[in-house]
């Protein structure tokens, strides 16, 4: 496309400067004009097909960007149970690309405020085959902060589970995402948990 584009121009500039000797061989040209009309055709050709392989190498650069970019992962559900005298929430993430995760990190904090407690911070079987070790989890001491490290073995999508001392709201982020995500399970009826 911009070869074209360079090609009309060329032609077009060539007219321009030659001009006067084929007005002179072609005296019905000099007459209408037509010689600046096709110029003029000729230049906004080029012009508009030097524009369109501009447009189509930017949309070519941006597709390129974000296969070179990271996974990102978002959450697409969440589950509230009642297990024992805690509940369990169970957090459900989709990657945007179909291709290993490798290591993830993930914390969970609760708001300062809150008189809940952070039980555990594991990743659910649901997802599929993971590597953790006894480092994997690393609770607070006050139990307002975890944070998880594990790598998912399996092409699933990971799945979490956050055990806590009771209902409340706390803030998840990832390494893939989700940035800050706020899960707020206090209006959950009785029958989700």
């Amino acid at each position: 496309m911009f070869w074209v584009g360079l090609v009309i121009a060329f032609i077009s500039g060539i007219l321009s400067i030659f001009r006067h000797k084929i007005t002179r061989k072609y005296p019905i040209l000099a007459k209408r004009k037509l010689d600046v009309f096709i110029l003029i055709i000729l230049l906004v050709a080029g012009l508009s097909i030097s524009a369109v392989n501009n447009f189509n190498q930017g949309l070519e650069l941006s597709r390129i960007r974000k296969l070179a970019s990271p996974p990102s992962l978002s959450i697409i559900g969440i589950e509230a149970n009642k297990e024992d005298s805690a509940v369990k929430v169970t957090i459900y993430l989709h990657s945007d690309k179909n291709e290993p995760l490798g290591k993830l990190d993930f914390q969970v904090v609760l708001p300062e405020d809150s008189t809940e407690k952070i039980l555990n911070f594991w990743p659910s079987f649901n997802g599929g085959a993971f590597l953790a070790g006894d480092g994997s989890e690393e609770i607070s001491s006050d139990g307002k902060n975890v944070r998880l490290r594990y790598a998912l073995v399996s092409g699933m999508n990971p799945v979490i589970d956050v055990k806590l001392t009771g209902i409340t709201i706390f803030t998840i982020k990832g390494n893939y995402g989700p940035a800050n995500y706020e899960v707020d399970i206090s209006g959950m009826d009785e029958t989700d948990r």
